[in-house]
């Protein structure tokens, strides 16, 4: 009579787990399990992205692949345990050179990609290319050893050297 429920009814489950499951799921389908970077799938992924948003928006975009030149040495020297000490660091060097907007990920063994996007001027990717390699021939921690490499890193501009993501890979 007065507008005011009497009884209510419903169901209550928890999918705290479901939701647990369904995000380890994404991270192992998406992200490289030792440096948590994004893995070649979701690099690919976002690459196209970045490419629609370059073309809509007008702006130029960077794709440089990065090779850690000696890589192969520290681990038959080493041991892998040690190369992947030197992966993580090196995936965390890297992303400090770059915008929290730029995307770093890891192609597979020591092949690492950054997407340098919104890019108002070139002269920004030969800057960045010089910090990332003064930030790579920098000594890597390796337990009680100590380890060097240094990196190759191959550019490839949107639009001036591809319009889509197969072409400025390849190129």
């Amino acid at each position: 009579e007065l507008g005011k429920p009497l009884t209510m009814s419903g169901t209550l489950s928890d999918i705290t787990t479901r939701k647990e499951a369904d995000e380890l799921a994404w991270r192992q389908a998406n992200l490289d399990a030792l440096t948590q970077l994004p893995n070649r799938r979701l690099f690919r992924e976002q690459l196209e992205t970045e490419l629609l948003r370059a073309k809509r928006n007008h702006h130029q975009l960077a794709l440089l692949f990065i090779d850690l030149d000696g890589f192969k040495q520290i681990n038959d020297l080493y041991g892998h345990d040690a190369g992947d000490l030197l992966l993580v660091e090196a995936s965390q060097r890297l992303k400090h050179c770059v915008r929290e907007s730029d995307i770093v990920s890891r192609l597979g063994g020591d092949e690492f990609t950054i997407i340098l996007s919104e890019l108002r001027h070139l002269d920004h990717v030969e800057f960045i290319c010089q910090k990332l390699l003064i930030a790579l021939s920098e000594p890597f921690a390796l337990g009680e050893d100590v380890g060097h490499v240094s990196g190759s890193i191959g550019v490839a501009l949107h639009p001036l050297d591809g319009t889509n993501s197969e072409e400025l890979m390849r190129k």
